[in-house]
């Protein structure tokens, strides 16, 4: 304390000039750290009471039902990998089950990718100031993002495969010395790379894209450096690391009784649900421009900048000097003095940049256009933007700030909008940071946690036939602990995706296995097993939702009372009046949703007419 009081009164004792002078210099320096810092504490808490989305629900019932002692796949339909469900199972095993645990879990797996990010960026000689920015440009990206893109697969395999990213590197370094100890040294990291490889397997296979074009590009600089010994010697040992990892969680799901329904999902679910694909790779390749607005833009500049760190992996065979052969260290020189750069972080940028291209070759190519999939490829992107010799981190976190600011003036904002008719323009809206009554929650945050209130207010996808009002849920889920005689597991089913957190709520086990009704349906030769599931079930009552049938309704259309009974919406169509559940007595509604009590004939059992 006296140190620090010496140090705060001698700076008051400093004339105005020196003051001056060091304020500028962390204006300069540390203007970005700063800048993070601040996003940070001020988005951080938001973020944190921010609404779980259905995805997450489905992994905290699947991890619920695997520390109970149930069986993956059998109890729970999932078309997925195993891996989020083992992270959700040890998260709550080691927390509890608070949503706020889980986004706080995601905060550090995000940020553990970005640092890992930071640190292969100053490796390749970007200096601290532009790091700073870069993590001020990532958290001002990620946590204003809405919850579709939270806590979701693709995020967290981006963690595993840097660090695979980062292994190799090493490997690299290692890879001029031949002598024993460092060989084997090097084969051990191998295997690390290749079971960091397997661990973002199983969470989300598409991550074995990227992962080729890493090790693609790895193997011709091994190549180069040490011929075909070396190459199979690796290769070998990064194989050995996938298997190895492939093999731990086969030996689970085997050791669990999951592995023949983890079969039995691979051969006859997973085709026909990827075979639903209504958007043709055209669409794939335009909304990678434009889904999160001016960041996705970002991959205009960032493809230039990764073709030329390739386009060097290949020509560098072209350049007099650069034979990579075993002992060569001049040759190790020449590449180093040619990026212009000390040390080997070129390498380091050049895997990056095969990291990158082959993430979004997954993303196009591979995945269905949920937004969620664009966010690892705004982070590689930033990445790649920051190794150049401007800050294009902190003019994009200055620009988008000062755009959103321009956005508040009236004018602007309805000239901005009849811009938004152009496709490319769409999603370019005022960033949520400068939404007032939003921000201005921050210190509910922190006293009140995610309560269904806050959920609703802070929510950036509550309007959507696949979310959750968490205020009108908590009135259905206050009627059903009051029903007699009371609910029992397998009594309860929840039809739309918005209303499985009632399971969560009520701590009851579902009706059936499947809980994405509409996915499930959606692979049309599996409707009469999943009807026939739905039939043999013990369901007492079953929750709909109304807004994907009549997303524009309007208040005086909801369900009112005649007498003692409830009637559907006047304008409810009906071709789904034929359908289960809305063929079945409704007993109580509350906003958008709806209980039906099961009592007659369950008729055609279906989500679409």
């Amino acid at each position: 304390m006296k140190t620090e009081g010496l140090v705060f009164f001698r700076f008051l004792s400093w004339g105005d000039a020196p003051r001056r002078m060091l304020a500028a210099s962390l204006c300069q320096h540390g203007g970005g750290w700063l800048a993070a810092a601040t996003l940070l504490a001020v988005g951080g808490p938001l973020f944190v009471c921010m609404p779980p989305w259905t995805d997450v629900t489905l992994y905290d019932l699947a991890a619920r039902n695997v520390l109970r002692g149930g069986v993956h796949y059998r109890d729970v339909f999932d078309t997925n990998f195993p891996g989020m469900v083992w992270c959700f199972a040890l998260l709550r095993w080691l927390v509890g089950s608070s949503s706020e645990w889980l986004r706080l879990a995601d905060l550090v797996v995000i940020g553990s990718a970005v640092a890992a990010l930071a640190v292969g960026l100053k490796r390749g000689g970007v200096p601290p100031s532009r790091l700073g920015w870069f993590v001020a440009a990532c958290a001002l990206f990620y946590l204003f993002l809405s919850e579709f893109n939270h806590v979701q697969r693709d995020g967290w395999m981006l963690l595993p495969a840097l660090l695979a990213l980062e292994v190799r590197w090493r490997r690299w370094r290692l890879g001029h010395d031949l002598s024993g100890q460092c060989s084997f040294r090097r084969h051990r990291l191998a295997v690390g790379e290749g079971m960091l490889w397997g661990v973002g397997v199983w969470l989300k296979p598409h991550v074995s894209i990227p992962a080729l074009a890493v090790v693609g590009a790895g193997v011709v600089l091994l190549y180069r450096r040490g011929g075909w010994r070396i190459l199979a010697g690796d290769s070998a040992a990064v194989l050995a690391g996938g298997l190895l990892c492939g093999a731990a969680g086969i030996a689970w799901l085997m050791a669990t009784g999951a592995w023949p329904y983890f079969l039995d999902i691979l051969t006859r679910w997973v085709p026909g649900y990827l075979s639903y694909w209504p958007e043709g790779l055209a669409f794939r390749a335009g909304y990678l421009f434009r889904c999160f607005g001016p960041w996705s833009a970002l991959h205009a500049l960032a493809l230039p900048i990764a073709a030329y760190w390739l386009y060097r992996l290949i020509a560098i065979r072209a350049l007099p000097g650069t034979s990579l052969a075993p002992g060569s260290s001049t040759s190790m020189k020449r590449l180093s003095d040619d990026s212009g750069d000390q040390g080997e972080g070129p390498i380091g940028i050049t895997l990056l940049a095969a990291l990158y291209v082959g993430w979004l070759l997954q993303v196009v190519v591979v995945q269905k256009p949920f937004d969620y999939a664009h966010v690892p490829p705004v982070f590689l992107a930033l990445a790649l933007l920051t190794v150049g010799g401007w800050n294009a981190s902190k003019l994009l976190v200055l620009g988008v700030l000062a755009g959103s600011l321009l956005l508040q003036v009236p004018p602007v904002s309805a000239a901005w909008q009849r811009m938004q008719q152009f496709p490319l323009l769409e999603r370019w809206t005022a960033h949520p940071l400068l939404d007032r009554e939003r921000t201005g929650l921050w210190l509910r945050c922190w006293t009140e946690g995610s309560t269904p209130e806050l959920r609703n207010r802070l929510g950036l996808y509550i309007d959507c036939h696949c979310a959750t009002n968490w205020e009108d849920l908590a009135q259905v889920a206050d009627y059903l602990r009051q029903v007699h005689p009371p609910l029992q597991d397998g009594e309860l089913n929840c039809w739309h995706d918005g209303t499985h957190p009632l399971y969560l709520l009520l701590n009851l086990e579902p009706a059936t296995r499947y809980l994405h009704y509409g996915t499930a349906f959606s692979i049309r030769a599996r409707v009469g097993e999943i009807a026939e599931a739905v039939a043999w079930s013990r369901q007492r009552y079953v929750v709909s939702d109304l807004y994907p049938v009549l997303p524009d309704i309007s208040p005086d259309q909801l369900p009112v009372a005649d007498g003692q009974e409830l009637h559907l919406p006047r304008d409810f169509p009906a071709p789904y009046r034929q359908l289960f559940p809305w063929n079945q007595p409704l007993v109580f509604r509350w906003g958008r949703y709806c209980v039906h009590k099961v009592e007659g004939p369950l008729g055609v059992i279906d989500i679409h007419p």
